[in-house]
C-alpha cells in the first residue's frame, strides 16, 4: 500500500477539523493557534462577548502574531455563549518561542503599545443613560492576558484560554424617601456624581493611571417616583476608572421634585460619599451605595456594600459563565 505524505495527511485531519478555519501549511510540525472556552462574567450592553480584538507577539512590543486581529464567536449554545472563535488569516504556533496575547472588548477600543507594554485610555462620558442598551458612549471594557511557553512543538499545544475582567469599577446607586415623608410625592429628576477623576490610561502591566482633572457624571433621563415606606430603588450603575477615593472628594447630588397638597417645589440634595467603609474603586468591582432622601433636609447613606461584580442580578447584570 502507497504511503500518503506527511502534508497530505496533516491536511486530511485539519479538514476534519471545525475548531479553526486554517489553510495548509509546509512543516510537519505546524500547529494552529486556537481560541478555545473564552471566559467572562456580565459584559457589553448586550450581555454577551461576541467578538474581540487581540495582540500576540513573540517578541515585546513587536505584535508578529496578531496585531489588533478581530477574533469572532461561532455556534453559540442555548445561553448565547460562544464557546468556539474564528479569526482571519493562518496563525501557528512555533517552536521553543514565549507568547504573550492581550485581547480586549469591544472592539472599538484603540489599544496601542507604548512605553514598553499595551494600553489604552478611557473617558467617563458626561451624561449617562439609564439605559444601557442605548448608550453607546458609556461601555463596560473588559480586558485578558494570557502567556504561553512552547516547548519542542511534539504534539499540539493547549488551545488559549482567555479570561476577561472588568478593567473599570461599577457604582451602584439606591434610593429612597424617608418614611417621614411618606405625605410627600418625591420624584427624582437627575442624579449627578461630582468630584471623581473622569479618565485615566490602563496599562496590562501597570494597572490603571488617573488624571488630575476632577470632574462630574449625571443621569439626566430619570423620571422616578420614589415608594413610601423608604422601599429602595436601583436608578443606575455608572462605570466608573478606578481610584483612590480621599474625604470630601466625591459628591453625590440628586435633583428631584416633591409635591405636598396642591404644592410642587424642585430641590437638590448633596453628600459626599464615605469613605471609611470604601477609600478606592477597584476595578472589577461593584460598589452599591444606598441612600435615604429627605425632604427639604440631606441625604443620609447607609454602608456601602462592595461585592465582585457580575455576582448579583441587579440592574441588568447577569452571569455569563
Amino acid at each position: 500500500m502507497k504511503k500518503l505524505p506527511l502534508v497530505l495527511i496533516y491536511f486530511l485531519i485539519l479538514s476534519g477539523c471545525t475548531k479553526t478555519p486554517v489553510d495548509v501549511q509546509p512543516q510537519d510540525d505546524a500547529y494552529p493557534i486556537v481560541f478555545e472556552d473564552v471566559r467572562t462574567k456580565t459584559l457589553m450592553t448586550d450581555f454577551n462577548l461576541t467578538a474581540f480584538r487581540v495582540w500576540g507577539e513573540t517578541s515585546p512590543g513587536a505584535a508578529d502574531v496578531f496585531d489588533g486581529a478581530e477574533v469572532t464567536g461561532v455556534d453559540p449554545d442555548e445561553y448565547g455563549r460562544m464557546d468556539n472563535w474564528e479569526y482571519e488569516g493562518d496563525k501557528y504556533w512555533l517552536p521553543e518561542k514565549t507568547y504573550d496575547f492581550y485581547a480586549v472588548a469591544p472592539l472599538d477600543i484603540p489599544v496601542e503599545y507604548a512605553s514598553g507594554d499595551y494600553g489604552f485610555e478611557y473617558a467617563m462620558p458626561d451624561n449617562i443613560s439609564t439605559d444601557l442598551e442605548q448608550d453607546n458612549g458609556h461601555i463596560d471594557v473588559i480586558a485578558a492576558h494570557h502567556r504561553r511557553r512552547t516547548g519542542a512543538m511534539t504534539q499540539n499545544p493547549p488551545d488559549v484560554n482567555l479570561e476577561f475582567g472588568h478593567k473599570l469599577a461599577r457604582i451602584s446607586i439606591n434610593l429612597s424617601k424617608s418614611a417621614l415623608n411618606n405625605s410627600h410625592t418625591m420624584k427624582v429628576k437627575n442624579i449627578y456624581l461630582w468630584g471623581m477623576k473622569k479618565s485615566g490610561t490602563y496599562r496590562f502591566a501597570s494597572g490603571w493611571t488617573t488624571s488630575d482633572e476632577a470632574g462630574a457624571v449625571s443621569l439626566t433621563d430619570i423620571d422616578l417616583e420614589l415608594p413610601a415606606n423608604a422601599v429602595p430603588v436601583t436608578i443606575g450603575g455608572i462605570y466608573a476608572v478606578p481610584q483612590a477615593l480621599s474625604a470630601d472628594q466625591v459628591n453625590l447630588l440628586v435633583e428631584y421634585t416633591y409635591s405636598h397638597g396642591t404644592n410642587t417645589s424642585s430641590r437638590i440634595l448633596s453628600a459626599v460619599l464615605p469613605v471609611d467603609v470604601v477609600s478606592e474603586w477597584s476595578e472589577g468591582n461593584n460598589y452599591t451605595y444606598s441612600a435615604v432622601l429627605f425632604v427639604e433636609q440631606d441625604i443620609r447613606f447607609d454602608t456601602p456594600v462592595v461585592e465582585p461584580w457580575g455576582t448579583e442580578q441587579v440592574g441588568g447584570t447577569i452571569i455569563i459563565r
